[in-house]
C-alpha cells in the first residue's frame, strides 16, 4: 500500500503532516451519531425554487421547438406524399397538378390536403412567410402560426391564414372559403374581410370581398345577405330579418359598406338582435360612427382574430412535420 491509500480510505501509512491537520481539525470532525442525516421533501421556498425550475425548463423547451417549427430555410421545397406511401417535392416556381388527392407539408407548421384536378404554385417559402398561388381547384389549409404565415393567392385576391383551418376552392371566376377554426382575410384591390369559424365568403376579381356568413344561417338570411352585397338597396332583403344574434356579424359588415337610410336600417337590425356595448352608441354608429361600428364587431362573442395560439388542438394533427428541408 501507498502513503496515498490512506487519503482514501485511511488503509496506508499517514504522512506526519497529514497527521498534524487531522489533531488541529479534530474538534470539527463531523459525527454521525450526533447529526443523523434524514432525506427530506422540498418545502418552502426551495419547494417553489425546484417548482420555478422546472417550469422554466419547459418553457424554455416550449419555445425553443415553437421557434423550430417556425424556422425554414428559404425556397426549402415541400413534402408531398400520396396515397402509395411516396414523398415527391414541390418546389418554388413549380406549376404543379395533381389528378388525386395528395397531403403537402407547409414547411414544419400544418398541412395542404390538395384535391384532384387543382392547379397550383410554390411562390415564396421561408421563415414565417410562405405563400401559394392556387390557379384552379381546392384545398384543405390546416395550419398552427402566428397570422399572415400562410397565404394563398388566387385569380380574385388574396387569402391569409390568420391561425387555423379553412377550406379554399377556386377558378376563374370565383375563390370561396370555408373557414373551420379561426379566422381567414380575404383581400382584393377593393376591399377586404374578415371570416370567422364556421361562416364562409367568396371573391371575385371585380369587386370586394362577400360579406361573411355562417353556415348554419337560414338559406333566406344568407340570400338577403348576397341581395344587399350586390348594391342592392335593404329594403329589397326582408329576409335580412331573419337574423339571429350570432348573425350580427354579418349585418355589421354589411352596414360598414353603406351610407344614409341603409345603414341605419342595417344598425337597427343589429341593434334588436345584439345590443352594442356600454362605449357604443347606436345612433352615433347608424350615421358615420366606423371607430364604434368595429368596437361593436370586437364585443361579438367571437374569439379575436389576432389571438392564433387559442386554436391549439390545430397544431396535434399534421403540423410539426418530421420531414428534412431540401
Amino acid at each position: 500500500m501507498t502513503d496515498d491509500d490512506y487519503l482514501w480510505d485511511g488503509s496506508g501509512v499517514p504522512d506526519e503532516t497529514v497527521m498534524r491537520l487531522e489533531r488541529a481539525l479534530a474538534s470539527q470532525r463531523f459525527q454521525p451519531s450526533a447529526v443523523p442525516w434524514r432525506a427530506q421533501a422540498p418545502r418552502g421556498w426551495r419547494g417553489l425554487a425546484v417548482a420555478a425550475a422546472v417550469l422554466l425548463s419547459l418553457g424554455s423547451a416550449l419555445i425553443a421547438g415553437h421557434q423550430w417549427r417556425l424556422a425554414w430555410p428559404a425556397g426549402a421545397a415541400w413534402a408531398v406524399a400520396d396515397n402509395d406511401g411516396e414523398t415527391a417535392w414541390l418546389t418554388v416556381g413549380q406549376h404543379w397538378r395533381t389528378e388525386r388527392t395528395v397531403e403537402v407539408q407547409v414547411a414544419r407548421i400544418g398541412t395542404l390536403t390538395v384535391a384532384p384536378a387543382t392547379q397550383l404554385m410554390l411562390e415564396a417559402t421561408e421563415a414565417r412567410r410562405h405563400q401559394l398561388r392556387l390557379e384552379r381547384g381546392a384545398l384543405s389549409v390546416r395550419v398552427f402560426a402566428p397570422p399572415g404565415t400562410v397565404r394563398v393567392n388566387t385569380p380574385a385576391g388574396l387569402v391569409t391564414d390568420l391561425g387555423c383551418v379553412f377550406d379554399v376552392s377556386a377558378d376563374d371566376r370565383e375563390t370561396r372559403v370555408v373557414v373551420r377554426s379561426g379566422w381567414v382575410e380575404l383581400e382584393n384591390s377593393h376591399g377586404a374581410t374578415l371570416v370567422p369559424a364556421g361562416a364562409s365568403s367568396r371573391m371575385t376579381p371585380h369587386r370586394a370581398p362577400a360579406t361573411p356568413v355562417f353556415l348554419d344561417a337560414s338559406p333566406a338570411f344568407a340570400a338577403a345577405v348576397a341581395t344587399v352585397d350586390e348594391d342592392w338597396p335593404v329594403d329589397r332583403a326582408a329576409d335580412l330579418r331573419m337574423a339571429r344574434a350570432r348573425d350580427a356579424v354579418s349585418l355589421l359588415v354589411l352596414a360598414s359598406r353603406r351610407h344614409g337610410p341603409d345603414r341605419a336600417a342595417l344598425i337597427a337590425l343589429v341593434a334588436s338582435v345584439s345590443p352594442p356595448p356600454l362605449d357604443v352608441d347606436a345612433a352615433a354608429v347608424s350615421i358615420d360612427d366606423d371607430a364604434g361600428l368595429w368596437r361593436w364587431h370586437a364585443a361579438l362573442p367571437l374569439p379575436p382574430p389576432k389571438q392564433w395560439w387559442r386554436n391549439w388542438r390545430d397544431g396535434l394533427s399534421g403540423a410539426g412535420s418530421v420531414f428534412t428541408p431540401r
